[in-house]
């Protein structure tokens, strides 16, 4: 029976990791933007979820995030108060703190935790890329809305509109509240008023009748 090697983990400085060019995941700004707010305000994640590279330190799961750290490296303390200040919002002024010295310790040194996966054929590696991006079944609508503010799923990346798209096609009742969401980067949030017909977007829900009284 074929012994299966128990792979390293390494602290390793950010600067030394490369970034697979070949890694075959895409990712956009406004999605980028959510990944580094959700390192930010949850870096426990990175030790759950490590970065994995080969013997040459070449990234094999985790471009993303990798990327992510690069940006936070980059940001000014300020930056990272305001991003944990506006996306952290049930934490406690002290956790928030906390979080905010975090980031500023690692700056200065900027290590992350790594598996060394250096037991993996050239066949495995490539089975490793695709299956670490494969996400096999699909989300429980009706769990989820019991369990979870969508709020807060949404500031944990995920999208209320992602889920409806995998949950199967229903018919609404006549009388069941129906609900548009609408996704749009805080630079277009005047077109999108214009367009909605109203002075500037004051809050995030608005009913219909709402929407007649204020473009009547």
């Amino acid at each position: 029976m074929k012994t299966i090697e128990k792979n390293k983990i390494e602290n390793i400085n950010l600067h030394d990791l490369v970034e697979n060019q070949d890694n075959p995941r895409s990712i956009e700004p406004q999605q980028m933007q959510k990944l580094v707010e959700s390192i930010l305000t949850f870096p426990k994640m990175l030790q759950m979820r490590p970065i994995v590279c080969n013997e040459n330190r070449v990234i094999l799961g985790g471009n993303m995030r990798f990327r992510a750290l690069l940006n936070i490296e980059q940001m000014e303390d300020e930056a990272i108060r305001n991003a944990i200040e506006a996306v952290a919002v049930k934490l406690t002024d002290g956790e928030k703190q906390q979080l905010c010295s975090h980031w500023e310790t690692w700056k200065a040194e900027p290590k992350v935790e790594v598996v060394i996966a250096d037991s993996l054929s050239d066949e495995e590696t490539d089975e490793f890329i695709i299956k670490d991006n494969v996400y096999f079944g699909s989300w429980d609508e009706e769990k989820l809305k019991g369990a979870f503010d969508v709020d807060d799923m949404q500031r944990w990346g995920l999208n209320p509109w992602e889920i409806q798209q995998e949950a199967t096609t229903y018919e609404p009742a006549e009388d069941e509240e129906q609900r548009i969401i609408i996704v749009y980067r805080s630079e277009d949030a005047q077109a999108v008023a214009d367009m909605l017909g109203l002075d500037a977007i004051e809050k995030r829900n608005f009913d219909v009748d709402e929407l007649k009284e204020k473009t009547e």
